[in-house]
Parts: structure tokens; sequence; C-alpha cells
């Protein structure tokens, strides 16, 4: 006794997954380059003032990794304007408190970053303005990716 089984549908099935995996995968990348937009807007309002080319130079570096994931990196530009800022970002990330203390440091450069605390009174102007705005979306990130991606994969 031979017993056959024919299965349909089974085409249709395959396309709906590969449709479903497309939508997730493009929705997971937008909420990434929302989040990382809200990390470099934050890490901006963050950075201390001077010329303004720090903030400048805080930007989002976008590449590509293996088997085409998408990676988005909040990075200070080595050059902005025309000016090597990359070790003086380096410096003024992690020690701009006590740096700001020293009897020569520059009052000018005081006065830009006071008016823009006066500027955002929310917010704290000063070292670590990179790591302080990522902090605040990482966790914001990780719920809106799960939920992103269930509404892709509901349709």
């Amino acid at each position: 006794m031979k017993i056959g089984l024919n299965v349909k549908g089974v085409d249709q099935v395959r396309a709906e997954l590969r449709h479903t995996a497309d939508r997730v995968v493009d929705s997971a990348r937008g909420a990434m380059r929302r989040a990382a937009i809200r990390i470099r807007d934050e890490a901006r309002i963050n950075a201390p003032r001077d010329k303004w080319n720090l903030e400048e130079a805080i930007q989002i570096v976008r590449t590509v990794g293996t088997r085409g994931r998408l990676q988005l990196d909040i990075d200070i530009v080595p050059t902005i304007n025309g000016v090597n800022v990359h070790q003086y970002a380096l410096l003024i990330h992690e020690n701009y408190n006590s740096i700001i203390v020293e009897p020569n440091s520059d009052p000018l450069a005081r006065q830009g970053t006071k008016e823009k605390q006066a500027q955002y009174p929310g917010h704290v102007i000063g070292e670590k303005f990179l790591q302080r705005a990522a902090e605040k979306e990482q966790g914001k990130l990780t719920k809106h990716l799960v939920s992103v991606v269930t509404q892709a994969i509901k349709g």
C-alpha cells in the first residue's frame, strides 16, 4: 500500500517568509537609524561649546559589515571645517570637568559652554558627552527594536 502526501501552498509560504524577513530587516534598520540620530543629537547637546567644531564633528558613520549588515557608529570625525579635532575631542570627552577648573584654561571656551548650559537647562554640558548620550538611548533601543520587529512579523 502506497501512501501519498500532497502539500499545497509551499511556494506561497516561502514567498511570505522571504517578504517577512525583508520587512523585519528594513524595520530594524529604520529603528537603528532613528536611534543613531537621537544619540548624535543628544551628544551634540551634551558637548562643551567652543567654536562649534566639536559639536559638528559628532557624526553618524555608516558602514556595511559582514554579510551586508548595517553598522552605525556615532563618532568624532577627525577633521571638521579644516580643523583636526580628534585628539582635542578625546581630551575633552574624558577630562573636560578637570580641565575647565584649571587656572590657565581659556575663559572664552568656558563662556560658550555656559551659554549653552543656559540654553539647555535640563542637560549636563561637559565630559562623557558621547557616553551619556548612548547610555540614555540604550534601554529604549532594545525595547523599540523588539516592538518594530514584532510589528513587521505581524504584518
